[in-house]
């Protein structure tokens, strides 16, 4: 499987330097791996799921957070250019494929919500954590935004995760003025200030 992603890695790198897209978003069939695109000409019904995918890539290569990591998915992309595309995101409230989930096992939080759905614009600002922090699910356990006063919790859409795009917008701007390493190492991370946390 190793072998498999290095070489897939490999290619999606010298594909993205002949192309403009990082990420686009595909969609998939919820508890199947689905490496092929289903025909979206068809009208969106409560069973249609996405997933944000690399371009040039299986669709399937993003279905693992963890494996991200491990496996240095996002290595060799160009950081700011991928932060950007996933801000653009913003809006799409079609439901990932994925479910919410805990990814930091040393949290003492636990998602008993209701709502076990959350949408591509959230799973974007999650990827931007995957991308640019060093350990993102210390950061972000769980797929899911919370005003830090209310304690409302927000995976679709709303005004907790409009705050959300906004405190991301606001860092990205310090990150491209001073770089990541210099934003990190300053101890700014995206929603500082903002009133809203990850859950």
């Amino acid at each position: 499987m190793k072998n498999l992603l290095m070489c897939l890695l490999f290619i999606n790198m010298q594909a993205c330097a002949s192309q403009t897209c990082i990420f686009r978003s595909v969609e998939l069939e919820r508890g199947k791996l689905n490496l092929t695109i289903k025909d979206t000409s068809a009208s969106k019904g409560e069973d249609t799921y996405h997933k944000i995918s690399l371009c040039n890539m299986p669709n399937g290569i993003l279905l693992n957070y963890d494996l991200i990591i491990e496996e240095n998915i996002f290595s060799g992309l160009d950081t700011i250019k991928a932060i950007e595309e996933l801000l653009g995101f913003e809006g799409d409230t079609s439901l990932c494929v994925l479910r919410v989930l805990k990814y930091n096992n040393r949290s003492s939080n636990f998602w008993i919500e209701e709502q076990r759905d959350y949408s591509i614009q959230l799973e974007a600002l999650y990827l931007i954590n995957l991308l640019a922090l060093n350990k993102p699910f210390q950061y972000a356990p769980i797929p899911a935004l919370e005003d830090t006063k209310s304690k409302e919790k927000a995976t679709i859409k709303g005004e907790i995760i409009q705050k959300a795009f906004e405190a991301y917008r606001i860092w990205f701007k310090v990150v491209k003025n001073q770089g990541l390493k210099k934003t990190l190492s300053e101890g700014y991370y995206p929603l500082d200030n903002s009133g809203i946390s990850w859950y």
